[in-house]
């Protein structure tokens, strides 16, 4: 029989994993950035809304940060499904954000002001990238509602 993985480290992946595109391209394209940044745009893609460029790129790694902390939080609950609940939590939302951001910063990426940029990525991407997210969450934290909160799984055959 195949060995089962305990994916608790597969819990962490796609959190880290936007955590780590949101911090670089926030590092890698700050600087060609406007100051201020467009933050909103309006139905035909004109910009409606700026924001200072050093607090929109400080703001979206802190959100994304946050969003994986719920997934540090699955294991200091109780309930199985609660626990569940938050990795599902923390994948949506750390990939939410990292989405949203990576729309802010790739739209204001080299342009002169603010009023000049438009959306470069559809809306309805960052809804897909979430909902899987939120699958491969709930996938991953499967087996703790097999295997109990603490304990990774037992082995089938304790003679080897």
């Amino acid at each position: 029989m195949l060995p089962v993985v305990w994916p608790r480290a597969l819990e962490w992946a796609v959190p880290a994993l936007a955590v780590s595109v949101t911090v670089a391209m926030a590092a890698l394209q700050a600087g060609s950035m406007p100051d201020p940044v467009a933050t909103r745009w309006s139905s035909d893609g004109t910009a409606s809304g700026p924001s200072r460029r050093d607090v929109e790129v400080a703001l979206g790694v802190v959100v994304v940060v946050i969003g994986a902390a719920f997934t540090g939080l699955a294991d200091r609950l109780p309930s199985v499904v609660h626990a569940r609940m938050l990795v599902v939590t923390g994948h949506v939302t750390s990939v939410a954000w990292a989405g949203q951001r990576g729309r802010l910063i790739s739209a204001n990426a080299g342009a002169s002001r603010w009023t000049d940029t438009s959306p470069t990525w559809p809306v309805m991407s960052i809804v897909t990238m979430t909902l899987i997210a939120g699958l491969i969450g709930w996938l991953v934290s499967a087996p703790r509602a097999r295997h109990g909160r603490d304990e990774p799984p037992a082995d089938d055959d304790p003679g080897r």
